[in-house]
């Protein structure tokens, strides 16, 4: 009889691979991917303190690693790191440089996300940080760049061209906003993107472009296929110019699918330009004669093959951002939205002193069965209480309209009181919103 106490001391070698066919037997995954985000935003740091950055990502493999090691089959993990710098102004040209030089320690590296927003960058520091990127043997993967706030110029862009124009360069998300990188840098830009197809989002606002730079920006953008959402808000597009930069911009192979073109007098001839683009209207734009003496990418387009031949789209157009532009009464785009080739689904139309025609050339629009339209921002126009009543009147039980923004009109509280309880008796939809803060 064996003694229940006795106990068999054995020497067991674990084949290593065990763990790994045991997972394929059962269909359990071999590697997971996780996600950590790296938060050092607003703490003051200098270019001596860049040594916390190594830091932090080592604790967040480390921990990432520790919590695998609790899964039953202990898959491979992957770490996608978002790593925050932004608003440590002190840190400078020396500190980016000094974070690039703690990246390059960790290679390969797979980034997620990088933000060095309102750290005091300049061209040299971004430089620095685009040579890094776009050097393949460096093997730094980055999907989002958040650069905005800073002192970038034409230098930057520069460098940042190169790094799009890169095979290596798989950047989704590109934010250069409140940057003075004004036409020169735009035109740089224009000329990494002709070469780029991962680039998806691109915000360019408050960036002090002018007319040269838009058009030569948005001629490019006609003939790249990667781009989906685009902001140019806050530029210096003058009106006589934005009906042109406007067809440019929507007349491509493939088509933005989100634009914001706010806070910028571009004036109802724009709007107009818009419409007829998203309802088929509009043949392709000519360039106009001067359109080559812009800059060398001016040149290169007109120079490129069937430059002239990109078709009309307009229909991935999703998403449009028209406000504070004084864009007129808005009747074109009302119009645009009755058309069967017209698929905006979100429209913001605020600040442009709107009043009631337009509510009811819009109301037209929105009973019509071939309206895509899910989100109107109608707020901080000069809209009457009548005017509202029959643009909320003839969203019917077709209708695909969810939300109606009209907060900040000529409305008094009672008024509103009113339209909310005529919302409320049609339905769950469409939700109305009367408060005057602008929504994204």
């Amino acid at each position: 009889m064996v003694d229940p106490h006795s106990r068999a001391s054995v020497n067991v070698t674990l084949d290593e691979q065990l763990l790994p066919r045991l997972a394929a037997c059962v269909g359990a995954t071999t590697s997971l991917t996780a996600y950590r985000r790296v938060d050092l935003s607003r703490r003051e740091l200098t270019p001596q303190d860049i040594s916390l950055v190594e830091q932090a990502i080592q604790a967040a493999v480390e921990d990432t690693a520790a919590e695998l090691q609790l899964c039953r089959f202990r898959p491979q993990p992957s770490v996608l790191i978002s790593l925050v710098l932004r608003e440590n102004a002190r840190l400078g040209d020396e500190g980016v440089a000094a974070v690039v030089d703690q990246l390059l320690l960790r290679t390969p590296l797979h980034l997620q996300g990088l933000s060095l927003a309102a750290v005091g960058a300049g061209d040299a520091g971004v430089a620095r940080l685009a040579a890094a990127l776009g050097d393949p043997s460096r093997r730094i993967s980055l999907l989002s760049l958040d650069l905005s706030n800073n002192l970038l110029g034409r230098g930057a862009c520069v460098a940042l061209a190169n790094f799009l124009a890169a095979p290596a360069a798989n950047l989704t998300d590109l934010n250069l906003s409140q940057n003075p990188i004004a036409d020169d840098g735009a035109c740089e830009l224009a000329r990494g993107l002709m070469s780029n197809i991962s680039l998806e989002t691109l915000n360019l606002g408050y960036a002090r472009i002018g007319t040269m730079g838009v058009r030569t920006f948005a001629a490019c953008v006609a003939m790249q296929t990667g781009l989906r959402q685009l902001s140019l808000t806050g530029n210096r597009l003058r009106a006589a110019d934005g009906a042109l930069a406007a067809q440019l911009l929507l007349s491509s192979g493939v088509g933005l699918s989100h634009l914001n073109l706010s806070e910028m007098d571009i004036g109802p001839a724009t709007a107009n330009a818009i419409a007829a683009v998203l309802s088929r209207e509009q043949a392709w734009p000519t360039p106009p004669p001067d359109f080559a003496s812009f800059s060398r990418v001016g040149q290169t387009l007109l120079d490129a093959p069937n430059a002239s031949q990109y078709p009309p789209q307009g229909l991935a157009l999703k998403h449009l951002r028209l406000e504070r532009v004084m864009l007129g009464d808005g009747s074109a785009l009302a119009r645009a939205l009755r058309s069967p080739y017209c698929q905006l689904e979100k429209l913001w139309l605020s600040g442009n002193g709107l009043q009631d025609d337009t509510a009811y050339a819009l109301a037209t629009s929105i009973c019509c069965s071939v309206c895509q339209l899910l989100l109107l921002h109608l707020a901080n126009n000069r809209f009457r209480a009548i005017g509202l009543l029959t643009l909320l009147d003839s969203v019917h039980s077709g209708s695909k309209l969810e939300d109606l923004f009209i907060g900040g009109n000529l409305l008094s509280s009672e008024e509103c009181d009113k339209l909310s309880e005529r919302a409320r008796l049609k339905g769950p939809l469409p939700r109305l919103h009367t408060a005057t803060m602008l929504q994204n």
